[in-house]
């Protein structure tokens, strides 16, 4: 399956995941800009949430067509919650650490 196949094919099951009722579309420059993207790394769940969460956004701005300022907006703030955990574990780590030393 291609890469552009495999987001066509996200995008299809987060629309009905979601029960939207309108025709959503993602222009070629977002499908690119979601290629790029490594975070989800072949993982089809975390592709369609960051999909969910783009069309969320485009319905709120009242388009049927996913634009790759979604997209960024929306990875960005994966990519935040993503740094934020990681220091949390770590710190988490260090403080067990401390304990058992």
């Amino acid at each position: 399956m291609y890469p552009d196949s495999i987001i066509w094919n996200s995008l299809k099951e987060a629309i009905r995941k979601m029960g939207v009722k309108e025709d959503i579309s993602i222009n070629k420059k977002s499908c690119t800009k979601l290629l790029g993207y490594t975070e989800y790394k072949g993982h089809y769940r975390e592709l369609e949430n960051i999909l969910s969460s783009a069309i969320m956004k485009a319905q709120l701005d009242h388009r049927n067509e996913i634009c790759a300022k979604d997209l960024e907006e929306v990875m960005d703030i994966g990519k935040k919650f993503m740094e934020r955990i990681g220091q949390a574990c770590f710190q988490v780590t260090n403080l067990l650490w401390k304990k058992l030393s």
